[in-house]
């Protein structure tokens, strides 16, 4: 399997727009993604070894952050992703209970992706 290198240029917030016009990072995939180059290293480096200590923490990060299709539009927003983190973008509802937000993928995974070469350089 060939793993496809992701761009940031598509992801980022444009520092000029207006607040209203905020776009969503809406890359699918990209927690399957990570966890896919996860497997990789992991099975790679040596039990016990620095290399598998990062993955293993690597893969906590992904676990606490599970993404659901089941959101909300956020508020004031006629658009959403179709998925949202379950730990950042989580509101409160008119009832007292919460609801996920569709903001698509969350800074942490975003940050994350980073670390396994998703970068700002456009890619074929």
């Amino acid at each position: 399997m060939r793993v496809e290198k992701l761009s940031l240029a598509d992801l980022r917030r444009d520092p000029d727009a207006d607040y209203d016009l905020v776009a969503f990072d809406v890359t699918p995939g990209l927690h399957d993604w990570i966890g896919g180059l996860l497997d990789k290293a992991q099975a790679a480096a040596e039990i016990g070894s620095v290399e598998d200590r990062w993955c293993a923490a690597h893969r906590k990060i992904l676990e606490a952050h599970p993404y659901t299709d089941e959101v909300v539009s956020p508020i004031y927003r006629a658009k959403a992703a179709d998925f949202g983190c379950i730990t950042c973008h989580v509101t409160a509802d008119e009832y007292g209970g919460t609801d996920t937000e569709g903001r698509g993928n969350c800074p942490t995974i975003l940050a994350l992706a980073e670390g396994y070469g998703l970068d700002d350089e456009e890619t074929a």
